[in-house]
């Protein structure tokens, strides 16, 4: 049953049901949708499409987002290898484990270790090319969920298609579906949860950020708001929603307190006791990210010289937050009557909070955790779009919007200029860490195989093409390490602790030469380790990975 009222008529009058039955508020015949100033009746939206044209829509939807990334190929970083050499080791029967014998922690993604694991012992034994499929696969159905929620909460379909359309082909999101890391799968997860409690199926929504909490530690912000949105009600939450969300955390929690003596990843401490990251940092860069082109602050950081684009970056970061500020009493006061879009609206600001928040605590935002906040910028951005163009005929406002937005996120696009990562890698993306790396456990291979231990500053790519038992030096699978730091005079997070090495004494020593400074300032050093030879990692940025020995090895 539709009727036509005033949006904020509608939103006023706060109703959703009538007798029982579902109405949706629609606007005045000759309007648009768009002049609705916030979410309307969730309950309400016929979201699926069940005509051939609507299904084709969905289809095209989807395979927009798998042609994006499946163009892109695998573009591992080097953190990925970590989770790839631990879920190999699992699926050749070495247990949970990066090193041999080793029960330590050293990853924060269980179950998208287990998933590559699983890959891995049905014969996908690539499993940079595996993990792309399963991040391509999770991206894709994001798309489709935003279409959805967008449907559910009123929408008109073409806008609806515009924000699922604009993730699909969204170059950051595509970069980190091609790096090899878990982003992709925890934002489905997060997306999918604020989808199910939308639609009023608290089970299904406690599951899906129980699952997103064993591919994270930030899946449990979901959890609490999933849970928490019903005590702000003054009610309980349903027990079927308290038992999904427990059912794949307490297995989990058993297991890592019994296979690794506690379920807190070693990595987490180590990073705590090695980075030392200045708390206005993390604040900065979610201000530049939210102001840059896409959400994509690394191809202006990495191809742009000037600092122009980061005084507009943080101009147009710090207006987007102006606005939102000046909406958020509007905004609270037709959430307050709305309490199926809590989870949808809150969780985006509480997670970045959590960042800025942990800062203070000197840790390092890293460019993946921001991942899980795109699909929400994306909503946030067509609606503002929505928001901005109600006096325009309904489809000149959607054509400016998608044109407008579709050229923001354009911007940073390759589109071309690296023929073999497709158009929508983001620009100034490379791996020249990851082929140094590769390169020097390719000059080290013959020697590997009567050595012991290979101390490495950055475990993934070397770690993962040696299969050598590694000692590593930040600490992340290595507890020995973490005594280590911090260490003085050390020009980045990754410096080699002079101590550790003297300890330990591993028979290879694999860095780049930023991070030995500490080391060529002890006299022994040199007395105890020769250099074997350079890779140049990056052509004309001086920067190498030295490979040592130690000098008593026969």
């Amino acid at each position: 049953m539709e009727i036509g009222v005033d949006g904020k008529a509608a939103l006023a009058m706060g109703l959703s049901r009538i007798k029982g039955k579902a109405i949706t508020l629609a606007a005045p015949k000759g309007g648009e949708d768009g002049a609705v100033n916030c979410w309307v009746n969730a309950a309400s939206a016929k979201e699926v499409p069940r005509s051939p044209l609507g299904l084709a829509l969905l289809a095209g939807l989807f395979m927009l987002a798998l042609t994006a990334r499946l163009w892109a190929g695998p573009f591992t970083i080097d953190d990925g290898y970590i989770t790839f050499r631990y879920a190999r080791n699992l699926a050749q029967g070495l247990g949970f484990v990066y090193n041999a014998g080793e029960h330590v922690l050293g990853t924060t993604t269980p179950l998208w270790t287990l998933i590559l694991a699983v890959s891995y012992a049905l014969g996908f034994s690539d499993l940079p090319r595996a993990a792309l499929c399963v991040s391509t696969l999770a991206d894709a159905s994001t798309s489709l969920l935003l279409y959805w929620i967008a449907r559910s909460v009123g929408w008109q379909t073409r806008w609806a298609a515009l924000v699922a359309a604009l993730f699909a082909v969204n170059p950051f999101s595509v970069f980190f579906a091609a790096s090899g890391m878990e982003s992709s799968l925890f934002t489905f997860l997060v997306v999918s949860a604020a989808f199910a409690d939308l639609r009023g199926r608290p089970a299904w929504a406690g599951l899906a950020a129980g699952l997103a909490s064993v591919v994270r530690p930030e899946g449990m912000l979901m959890g609490g708001i999933v849970l928490g949105r019903y005590l702000l009600q003054r009610r309980l939450p349903p027990m079927r929603a308290i038992f999904a969300y427990l059912a794949p955390i307490l297995p989990w929690v058993a297991f890592a307190t019994w296979y690794f003596g506690s379920p807190i990843p070693q990595s987490m401490v180590a990073k705590a006791a090695a980075y030392r990251w200045p708390w206005p940092v993390n604040a900065a860069y979610l201000l530049l990210q939210l102001g840059s082109p896409a959400f994509c602050w690394i191809t202006l950081h990495s191809t742009v010289r000037s600092v122009a684009p980061t005084f507009v970056s943080a101009l147009v970061g710090s207006t987007a937050i102006v606005i939102a500020g000046a909406q958020a009493r509007r905004s609270l006061s037709d959430l307050r009557a709305r309490p199926e879009l809590w989870v949808l609206s809150a969780f985006a600001p509480l997670l970045a909070a959590s960042y800025v928040l942990a800062g203070l605590r000197n840790v390092e935002l890293f460019d993946w955790y921001l991942v899980p906040l795109l699909p929400f910028y994306m909503l946030g951005a067509v609606l503002f779009a929505r928001r901005i163009t109600p006096r325009l005929p309904g489809y000149v406002a959607w054509l400016t919007a998608a044109v407008a937005l579709s050229l923001w996120t354009a911007l940073p696009m390759s589109l071309g200029q690296s023929a073999d990562r497709g158009p929508f890698m983001p620009r100034g993306v490379a791996t020249w860490r990851e082929q140094a790396y590769a390169v020097a456990a390719q000059q080290l291979e013959t020697r590997l195989k009567r050595a012991k231990v290979v101390a490495l500053s950055e475990i993934g790519t070397f770690g993962y093409l040696t299969e050598a038992r590694v000692l590593d030096t930040v600490g992340l699978i290595s507890p020995v390490a973490t005594r280590f730091y911090p260490v003085l005079d050390c020009p980045g997070d990754n410096c080699v602790p002079p101590d550790l090495i003297a300890q330990e004494r591993p028979d290879y020593l694999v860095s780049f030469e930023v991070f030995l400074q500490p080391l060529h300032n002890s006299q022994w050093f040199d007395r105890d380790y020769r250099l074997l030879t350079q890779v140049d990692a990056a052509s004309g940025r001086g920067l190498w990975v030295g490979i040592y020995e130690r000098r008593d090895l026969p």
